[in-house]
């Protein structure tokens, strides 16, 4: 039984190893899905710092899980400097594409900021989503 149970482990793994790669090969070539579920894998994988670079890549395409599961990395500070401006910025993005639930988690966020930083934060979002999210440092 323990030998079967580390057999299937190994198979499974190996069959996650390949779609994951088939994944970022997708990714590299631009699909904008691809590049939010590799996102997703590393940040799975604990690996902050890579989820936070693919997030981006797929947030500065629009894609609205991304710009929040983002924002969510600049709200904690996992795999980039904790940075509040930066976690509302991608918040809006996110809201102003229809992913849902994020108007209570904007709230949330605002009450932990000046209001010059709100004021600067709606100034940064008007510009990133003015640019198509290419201007929203």
């Amino acid at each position: 039984m323990k030998y079967l149970l580390v057999l299937l482990i190994l198979v499974t793994s190996n069959v996650f190893s390949a779609e994951f790669e088939e994944t970022l090969r997708l990714a590299k070539l631009g699909d904008v899905d691809a590049k939010y579920r590799v996102g997703m894998h590393y940040e799975l994988n604990i690996n902050y710092v890579e989820s936070v670079k693919w997030y981006k890549r797929a947030a500065s395409q629009g894609h609205s899980k991304a710009q929040f599961f983002l924002a969510n990395k600049f709200c904690l500070g996992h795999g980039t400097p904790k940075n509040m401006l930066r976690c509302y910025v991608w918040l809006e993005m996110s809201r102003l594409k229809g992913y849902e639930g994020v108007d209570e988690i904007i709230k949330s966020v605002k009450q932990r900021m000046t209001k010059e930083q709100i004021a600067k934060g709606e100034e940064l979002a008007s510009k990133c989503w003015e640019s198509k999210f290419k201007d929203c440092d």
